[in-house]
């Protein structure tokens, strides 16, 4: 049981370790992206870079739902965060 639970522990921060590169690369892309389209003036740039913040907003909230799991909160809150990161990772797609 242990060791099934070390596992899992292993596998929640790999997940964390993903989703903040995921994040972190898909707000570098927002920045860079959406600054060079506004100063060549290309909407396509802007727009192909605004299309990260889906991605950011997406890679926040599962940080945030694999954070509250990893920390060791109750079954019931990990219930509640995986239904709230569901339905904001829905909407945001």
């Amino acid at each position: 049981m242990a060791e099934k639970q070390s596992e899992r522990d292993a596998d929640l921060r790999r997940g964390i370790r993903v989703e903040i590169a995921s994040f972190v690369y898909n707000v570098l892309k927002v920045v860079v992206s959406v600054t060079a389209g506004l100063l060549t003036g290309r909407a396509a740039l802007v727009s192909w870079g605004l299309d990260s913040t889906v991605k950011a907003t997406s890679a926040g909230t599962l940080i945030w739902r694999l954070r509250g799991e990893a920390k060791g909160a109750d079954r019931r809150t990990v219930l509640h965060r995986k239904k709230v990161a569901l339905s904001v990772v829905a909407a945001a797609f």
